[in-house]
C-alpha cells in the first residue's frame, strides 16, 4: 500500500466512531500518531487532520506517551498545515503551550487568514479560557469578523452583546446578519437586542423571520413579547399568504418594481437560507436556476 491510499485508509479510520470506550480511543489516537512519527509531511497531514476529525464534539484528551517528543517536531514543521493541526491537537491533549500558541497565530494580522482560521477553529473547539473576551476585541478586525461573529455565539459571555451592538452600525450586511443571528441566541443578548431596537441602533427593519424564530426559542417572556411586536408566529398559514400575494402583485404592479432594492431585500431576509448567484447560506433551495421573472 503507497503512501496516499494508507495515509486515506488511515484517516477513515480516525475519523468513523468504531472506539467504544475512552481507552480503547486512547489507543488509536497513540496508533496513528505513531504512523505520523515516521511519516512525510503530506501523511502527517492526513494523519493529523483524520485525527482532529474524529475527536470533534471532545473537549480534552489525554496525550499518548509518544506526543511528548511528537508534538513538539510537528508544531515546527515546515508545512504550515501540519503545525495548524498540531497546535490543535495539542491543545486538545490540554497542552497550555499550544492554547498560546494559537491565541498567538489568532491575534497576529500578519498571519494568513487561513491559519487565523483555522486557529479560532481550534480554540473554539477546545473551549480556550478567556476566548470569548479574545474575541470581542476581534470585532474590529474585518478580515476575521464574520468568523468571530459566528464563533461567539458558541460561547457564554455576557459582554458579547455589548461588544457586538458596539460595532453594528460598521458592520456589512452579511456581517449583520451573522450579528442578529448571535444576538438571538440567548435571552440577555436578545434583550441588549431588543433595547437597541428600541433606540433605533438596530433598525427593526434588519430583524428578519429567521432571527424572530430564533429568538421566539428562547422560551423567555420578555424577549417573547419582543418577537411577537415584530411578526414572529404570524406564519401560519403560507399558503393562504402566496395566494394572497399572487392577488396583489399583479402584473402592472410588478412592471413598478425596482431590482436594485429588490436584491436589497433579498440579501437581508432570503439570503439567509437561500444561494443565488453564489451567494447566500445552503439552508434552503438553490435560487439561481429559477424561473425569476415568472
Amino acid at each position: 500500500m503507497n503512501g496516499i491510499a494508507r495515509a486515506l485508509l488511515l484517516g477513515l479510520l480516525a475519523v468513523a466512531p468504531l472506539v467504544s470506550s475512552a481507552a480503547e480511543n486512547h489507543d488509536s489516537v497513540a496508533e496513528l500518531l505513531g504512523e505520523a512519527a515516521g511519516s512525510d509531511a503530506d501523511l502527517q497531514r492526513s494523519l493529523l487532520a483524520g485525527l482532529v476529525q474524529s475527536q470533534l464534539g471532545k473537549r480534552a484528551l489525554t496525550a499518548p506517551a509518544i506526543w511528548k517528543d511528537l508534538g513538539p517536531k510537528l508544531a515546527g514543521s515546515e508545512n504550515a498545515k501540519v503545525r495548524s493541526l498540531a497546535r490543535h491537537l495539542g491543545a486538545l491533549f490540554g497542552d497550555a503551550q499550544a492554547v498560546v500558541a494559537l491565541k498567538t497565530v489568532l491575534a497576529d494580522v500578519a498571519q494568513p487568514a487561513p491559519e487565523r482560521r483555522a486557529a479560532l477553529k481550534a480554540l473554539l473547539h477546545v473551549r480556550a479560557p478567556g476566548l470569548a473576551k479574545d474575541l470581542q476585541v476581534l470585532l474590529a478586525d474585518a478580515t476575521l469578523r464574520g468568523h468571530v461573529l459566528r464563533g461567539l455565539a458558541e460561547l457564554d459571555d455576557a459582554g458579547t452583546a455589548t461588544a457586538i451592538l458596539a460595532v453594528y452600525p460598521t458592520l456589512t450586511l452579511a456581517e449583520r446578519r451573522d450579528a442578529l443571528n448571535t444576538l438571538a441566541q440567548r435571552a440577555p443578548w436578545a434583550k441588549a437586542l431588543a433595547a437597541a431596537v428600541a433606540t433605533k441602533q438596530v433598525p427593526a427593519a434588519e430583524l428578519t423571520g429567521s432571527v424572530l424564530r430564533q429568538l421566539l426559542l428562547l422560551k423567555d417572556a420578555e424577549v417573547d413579547s419582543f418577537a411577537r411586536a415584530y411578526g414572529a408566529g404570524d406564519e401560519k398559514d403560507p399558503l393562504g399568504e402566496v395566494a394572497r400575494l399572487e392577488q396583489v402583485l399583479t402584473p402592472t404592479v410588478l412592471a413598478t418594481g425596482d431590482a436594485a432594492r429588490g436584491r436589497t431585500i433579498f440579501d437581508h431576509t432570503c439570503a439567509q437560507c437561500h444561494v443565488l448567484w453564489g451567494a447566500g447560506g445552503a439552508v434552503g433551495p438553490e435560487l439561481t436556476g429559477l424561473n425569476r421573472p415568472d
